[in-house]
């Protein structure tokens, strides 16, 4: 009797679901909230472009007005709105930045996969997960309270007056972006398999792209599998 009590059901009869499987709210809830988030992000672009489109559909200002280089909100008559100076900074801005922050991120990255000891890994890599949690309107208020002054006091001779400049922005944006492209770039040099990293470091590893002839003419090692000799 003990050991029929024990016997699980056989395969062919199932259990019943219940009212509350059926209607699985758990998942109906995240479809439900996943459509609302697109829903507010597609409210947020309209409401973005629809006031944009006021521009040129209650004021009449013409397109040529805009997309020029001169900025005079309160030339009555002669009203200008011209973003390219505003389109040509962040642009410059944003490859500067990149030009400062790139080469140091990957170094510092590959500096942390392959020859930092595991004590050091251990300390910079939350150190760096803090910095990509900090808002960037932190970094803006040091640039301007830390950044802009320096310049102001130890560079006006070469053209910083006032601190403000694009340089400026520039350094904090590198800043910014430094710890984000290091996490990165940190987690693809770890995913690459160790037998590659390994291979490479080898001495019988020929230049990358192209097999070298002393690679291919070296006598084979004891036990070794024989090498193709086509170069």
């Amino acid at each position: 009797m003990t050991d029929l009590a024990l016997r699980p059901a056989p395969a062919g009869i199932r259990r019943g679901r219940t009212a509350w499987e059926r209607v699985d709210l758990p998942r109906r809830l995240t479809l439900a909230a996943a459509i609302l988030v697109v829903l507010l992000v597609a409210l947020l672009l309209w409401f973005i472009a629809w006031n944009g489109l006021q521009l040129f559909i209650s004021s009449h200002v013409p397109l040529d007005r805009v997309i020029s280089t001169n900025w005079n909100p309160d030339g009555g008559a002669d009203t200008t709105f011209g973003i390219l100076p505003f389109v040509a900074g962040t642009l410059g801005v944003m490859l500067v930045a990149a030009a400062i922050a790139t080469p140091l991120s990957v170094g510092l990255a590959l500096f942390m996969a392959e020859v930092a000891p595991g004590w050091a890994r251990s300390i910079t890599r939350p150190a760096l997960e803090v910095f990509v949690g900090i808002p960037s309107v932190v970094y803006g208020w040091l640039g301007i309270t830390v950044l802009v002054p320096y310049l102001r006091e130890n560079f006006a001779g070469i053209g910083f007056t006032l601190g403000f400049s694009w340089f400026a922005g520039s350094l904090v944006l590198a800043l910014m972006i430094l710890p984000t492209i290091t996490s990165v770039a940190y987690d693809v040099f770890l995913a690459i398999p160790a037998d590659l990293r390994r291979a490479r470091r080898s001495p019988w590893a020929p230049p990358a792209g192209r097999p070298s002839a002393t690679s291919c003419c070296r006598p084979a090692r004891p036990g070794s599998p024989p090498r193709s000799s086509s170069a």
